[in-house]
């Protein structure tokens, strides 16, 4: 009886010396792998107050941000053990409301409409003067950004039509990802809204607008006392840390891109929801025939984990069928914030050359 008590012993501790040995070398591999993971829930950002208007010359009118402003924005994720900036961006708009790209006498080389990734949220700014400034093969060639947060295709059909009314626009670039193409369309700023009221967007992504000089340290102080009035996701925060964890939790969606074949209602659920941008992107299309689309990967999309997610073969094979040119911008894991979704400034590199090769290849035409 002795024995067999002992043995029993013997066999747990085995057992769990075994299960801590695989659980230590996953952590470690966990801490050089890509983090596929946004924590939205995590999220605090804001932005220069008095920073936004609404546009209302177009057929639906959209928010844009204010003309001829300096505007800051600041990205601060926040768990039980830290508030860490992840980002704190200045940047300048024209007289458009457009991220600044230098002086403009009413003609537009190209307009280059996106989301939060043209525009450069997260690595800041990279499609600005400074830049263009910089890249001999954009000498005399000039460049609106027309990127704006949380954009849509329907949007980015707006802010054309916008663009067209203010300037003469030669040619046109598209920068997507695939959540831009199911998408709401374009809305107005409604501060009166209760979200917008509190300034709080969501119950899962907070945005508050603050005085551009407003220090991180009273961020920080400010997002974790959010964290609690909101209540914190522990899981998900023990998962920032934690590669089991974050495994366990977070990668099924991911691990369905390669294990599961969507059934007949999925299919057609994707297609409803896109069925209206993809409209949008038809009549863009109508007027510009030899509009261009450079598509971006997601962060889910990137890294050890990633694979190209149902989304974008959906796109890739709609675009082929209505014969839209597109290309592929090459982001890899590290070319994105720790945290955060969109890239760094390494990542807004690799997108920047992506579109001067674009531009390239009208310019040779």
């Amino acid at each position: 009886m002795k024995m067999s008590i002992s043995l029993r012993n013997l066999f747990t501790s085995q057992s769990f010396l075994f299960f801590f040995i695989i659980i230590t070398i996953l952590e470690v591999v966990g801490y050089f792998t890509h983090d596929n993971n946004y924590y939205f829930d995590q999220r605090y950002i804001t932005q220069s107050t008095d920073s936004i208007v609404n546009e209302i010359s177009t057929d639906t009118p959209f928010w844009k941000y204010k003309p001829l402003t300096k505007i800051r924005s600041t990205g601060i994720y926040t768990s039980f053990i830290e508030a860490k900036l992840e980002y704190d961006c200045i940047f300048k708009t024209n007289k458009y409301g457009f991220v600044n790209t230098g002086k403009f006498n009413g003609i537009a080389d190209f307009l280059i409409l996106g989301d939060s990734l043209t525009e450069g949220h997260g690595g800041c700014p990279w499609l600005t003067e400074e830049t263009i400034d910089l890249e001999p093969n954009l000498k005399n060639i000039k460049i609106l950004n027309g990127g704006f947060m949380s954009a849509g295709i329907r949007k980015f059909e707006q802010v054309l039509y916008y663009a067209r009314n203010v300037a003469k626009v030669k040619k046109l670039i598209i920068i997507a990802i695939s959540n831009d193409f199911k998408r709401d369309g374009p809305s107005k700023w409604h501060v009166d809204r209760d979200c917008y009221g509190r300034q709080v967007c969501s119950s899962v992504d907070y945005f508050y607008f603050r005085k551009f000089s407003t220090s991180i340290a009273k961020l920080k102080a400010e997002s974790k006392q959010r964290r609690k009035e909101r209540g914190p996701n522990i899981l998900s925060e023990f998962s920032r840390y934690s590669f089991t964890i974050r495994t366990i939790i977070n990668y099924k969606k991911i691990f369905s891109n390669y294990l599961f074949a969507e059934n007949v209602e999925k299919i057609k659920s994707r297609e409803k929801s896109f069925q209206k941008n993809f409209n949008a992107l038809s009549r863009i299309h109508e007027l510009y025939p030899d509009l261009s689309i450079i598509l971006v990967p997601t962060r889910d999309e990137v890294g050890m984990f990633g694979k190209k997610n149902k989304d974008s073969q959906f796109i890739e094979k709609h675009l082929k069928k209505e014969n839209i040119k597109f290309n592929w911008c090459d982001l890899k894991g590290n070319d994105f914030l720790p945290l955060d979704g969109h890239p760094n400034k390494v990542g807004y590199k690799k997108m920047f050359q992506c579109m001067v090769n674009e531009i390239k290849k009208y310019e040779k035409n």
